[in-house]
């Protein structure tokens, strides 16, 4: 606490210019520090700080970016608003702002996806439109696809007039980069409604083929003797407007494990990247080996409900058991009948992203030029 109020008296003495850059910098990196600590801290000194960065010239930008990495996501929103009300300010006192700055750090790779995000924000407040252009051309960057495909599907429902063919080219194009369920979803119906018929599934690379089991424990009658294990066919559905699977277990007396099974064919030795998306936390079993599955951004199947997991894994060239194994079921209540639903979707992606049976012959995806509607 000490140190907190040391460095807030740091902050409400130093008066700075703005060529003082290093200054600048030490100054802005305490402000940061104290707002990091504001769930440990009384309000009025992270209020102290938000109010002092506010306050500072457009040159804190490229500071307050730099200083995102490995925030907590309140702290990076905290100097997200901060950062837009310099913006606001500073146009209405006509300073300069970084643009070209904030364009290029939106633009690298090696910076913070959060902060890339929010480079792009602040540059729309300072040129309003220049993120829908930004997006439309960094279509195949991970960071913003799923905020370009957006802007693709909302262009192609708009009314073209002759230009008929200008909605399907917008669709085909977002459609070619998409990596995620509920998009790919809205994008297979938006095609559907032009006489177009496209596979998620190839694109996505969602493995179909399951055998699905439960295993439970079960006491055997011989006095002295281990319980034993029994195994039950359990049911697989899908709905149709998922691509999902659905294992639906009737619940038992005894707890119960559910694993599923397929085999995997390749025609070749070859490494690639499987995600699965599902509401209970597996392990994976290839070719007879365990492996542990850690929770990751996935863009491949991602649903709001669900936990996403991405694992590099090797192919044998031939057939390859894989075999995921669920955890016991939760009871919702205390009875034997109880139905319980483990959802899950199995992808097999290139480092790209892209599944594996999907056209591999473009690596980024060129958008076609948008005409004005009529």
């Amino acid at each position: 606490m000490r140190l907190v109020i040391v460095a807030l008296l740091l902050i409400s003495q130093s008066t700075l210019s703005a060529a003082d850059e290093d200054a600048e910098g030490q100054l802005i990196q305490v402000v940061v520090g104290v707002l990091a600590k504001a769930d440990r801290i009384p309000p009025e000194f992270s209020e102290q700080a938000e109010e002092k960065l506010k306050a500072m010239p457009p040159t804190a930008l490229p500071h307050l970016l730099r200083l995102m990495n490995q925030l907590p996501p309140t702290t990076v929103e905290k100097l997200n608003q901060c950062g837009g009300e310099i913006i606001r300010r500073a146009e209405a006192e006509s300073l300069e702002i970084p643009q070209t700055y904030l364009q290029k750090f939106a633009e690298s790779d090696r910076q913070d996806p959060s902060a890339r995000r929010i480079a792009l924000g602040w540059l729309d407040i300072n040129a309003p439109g220049e993120r829908e252009t930004f997006l439309l051309q960094h279509l195949s960057d991970s960071t913003f696809r799923r905020d370009a495909i957006d802007v693709l599907i909302k262009k192609a429902a708009m009314p073209r007039g002759d230009h008929k063919e200008e909605p399907i080219k917008l669709l085909k194009t977002a459609f070619a980069e998409v990596r995620d369920l509920d998009q790919a979803e809205q994008l297979v119906s938006a095609l559907k409604e032009h006489g177009i018929t496209v596979s998620p599934e190839k694109h996505l690379g969602v493995v179909h083929q399951w055998t699905c089991e439960s295993t439970i424990e079960t006491p055997v009658t011989k006095p002295g003797s281990l319980r034993g294990l029994e195994t039950i066919p359990v049911r697989l559905e899908r709905k149709p407007s998922e691509l999902f699977t659905h294992v639906v277990l009737k619940q038992t007396e005894q707890a119960s494990r559910i694993v599923v099974r397929s085999v995997i064919h390749s025609d070749s030795e070859r490494d690639v990247q499987l995600r699965i998306t599902c509401n209970r936390t597996p392990r994976l079993h290839l070719n007879g080996e365990e492996f542990t599955l850690i929770p990751t951004a996935s863009e491949v199947c991602g649903h709001k409900d669900q936990t996403s997991y991405t694992r590099p894994i090797h192919l044998l060239r031939g057939g390859n058991e894989i075999a995921f194994k669920f955890p016991d079921p939760e009871r919702t209540t205390g009875e034997s009948n109880d139905v319980t639903d483990v959802e899950f979707c199995v992808c097999l992606v290139d480092d790209n992203g892209r599944g594996l049976h999907a056209p591999q012959n473009e690596s980024r995806t060129k958008v076609p030029a948008i005409r004005n509607p009529k």
